[in-house]
């Protein structure tokens, strides 16, 4: 279980997020009668499938909480869900935050280069269960993928998730294909290092959108949807789907030079925590 963190005079507790594990910790912070707080980042209560299909909705803990910390999205969202608008604060994006400490410690860092790349190239990240779960759909995107990699090399760390699946389909001679590079997963500083300095990423990860907009590397989604719907409209993210005749297609107007514009969703500036003590302090001890 999920400890539940209280201040010193154990009234105040705060949950990011909206996965299973902080649900379950919010049921235990209300049913011990702690005021809590909600950092939602952004995905909080849409009903659509941008955000995954996601819906807190009242009987959701979070709603009893006594101000939310959210993105611009978390922002319209809540509202959407009937929060007051005194209890929301658009804070900005507390990941962003760490990229924004730790990039600057990756200026030595060339993790491409362990392959022998020294010029342009792309990154691969694969982990969704639609992804990587049926073999169908893994060895379409992989060929379609290694097709791209004739044109520039392409690093794919591969999620454990991932690799347990290459090697129960047999689908891991695909990860040796010329200019695909398959590595095991990567600490936070190299893998910050290889978005960074890429000339394209390739993802299914909700939090690789968020850091490339932020770093203005160009994203293509491989997915239908988004729950970061920023990085598309204030970012450098598309959703291409996964059918692979787009994906090649998406991939090819990228190289070409049609690259979605740098551009940072608003108080993306490191400084979301900061916001969100400052209302912690103004809200004071309940």
């Amino acid at each position: 279980m999920f400890p539940v963190g209280l201040d010193a005079d154990g009234t105040v507790t705060i949950r990011p997020g909206l996965m299973d594990v902080p649900k379950i910790s919010w049921f235990r912070v209300f049913a011990s009668g702690v005021d809590g707080e909600h950092a939602g980042y952004g995905m909080v209560g849409s009903p659509t499938p941008s955000c995954g299909g996601v819906n807190v909705g009242g009987d959701h803990p979070a709603s009893f909480a006594n101000a939310h910390f959210a993105t611009e999205t978390g922002v319209a969202n809540l509202a959407r869900e009937r929060r007051p608008a005194s209890a929301v604060h658009h804070v900005g994006n507390v990941m962003i935050d760490a990229l924004v400490r730790f990039r600057p410690r990756t200026a030595d860092r060339r993790p491409a280069a362990a392959f022998g790349i020294v010029g342009p190239y792309a990154v691969l990240t694969l982990h969704r269960p639609s992804n990587v779960d049926h073999a169908i759909a893994l060895e379409s995107l992989l060929r379609a993928v290694a097709k791209a990699a004739r044109r520039l090399p392409i690093v794919f760390p591969v999620h454990p998730r991932t690799r347990d699946r290459l090697d129960a389909t047999g689908l891991a001679t695909l990860t040796r294909l010329p200019g695909l590079y398959a590595t095991p997963p990567l600490g936070y500083l190299d893998m910050l290092a290889l978005l960074d300095r890429a000339e394209l990423v390739l993802t299914d990860s909700g939090g690789v959108q968020e850091e490339t907009t932020y770093l203005g590397v160009p994203c293509l989604t491989l997915r239908d949807s988004t729950e970061r719907p920023a990085t598309v409209t204030d970012g450098t993210n598309r959703i291409v789907g996964t059918r692979p005749e787009r994906v090649l297609a998406e991939i090819e107007r990228v190289l070409d030079g049609d690259r979605p514009p740098s551009r940072r969703p608003p108080l993306w500036d490191g400084r979301a925590a900061e916001r969100i003590a400052d209302v912690l302090a103004a809200i004071g001890p309940s």
